[in-house]
């Protein structure tokens, strides 16, 4: 179960095993939200083999993100004051923002994305983590 202000604030883009993918509904900059499917509160509690896990698909987004968008910098943090629920943060953090040098967390929505816009980046996901799960299990097959 996704936190409600995750829900209220995000588009559900997909889900694995592992996590669910979230874009924040603001659309001055790239934000995705990446929740753990667990219990847990804290990044460090998790088991080492889901660690790695999470940490594989972080990377995972922060190459489809520069794949996609050609974004100079992100922030991939853990800030949680407003929920409690474990999430990460893997957001944009560029001199193209408005915002900055600002963070982007806390800040009201002035800019949403069209349903268009948000059912291309989910398309453009979902194919990018099923070509690299492929790639993962041709190595896997050809390392045996």
């Amino acid at each position: 179960m996704i936190d409600e202000k995750l829900q209220n604030e995000c588009h559900l883009l997909t889900e694995d095993h592992h996590l669910s993918y979230l874009l924040h509904q603001n659309a001055e900059f790239l934000w995705f939200i990446l929740v753990p499917h667990t219990h847990l509160t804290q990044f460090y509690q998790l088991e080492p083999k889901l660690l790695r896990q999470i940490c594989h698909k972080i990377n995972r987004i922060s190459e489809f993100i520069q794949a996609q968008f050609a974004i100079e910098r992100l922030n991939v943090t853990t800030v949680g004051q407003d929920v409690s629920q474990l999430h990460i943060n893997v957001a944009e953090h560029t001199t193209r923002m408005s915002i900055w040098p600002e963070e982007a967390w806390g800040r009201s929505c002035s800019k949403t994305y069209a349903c268009e816009e948000i059912t291309t980046i989910q398309q453009q996901l979902t194919v990018h983590l099923k070509n690299h799960a492929k790639k993962a299990k041709a190595c896997l097959t050809f390392n045996r």
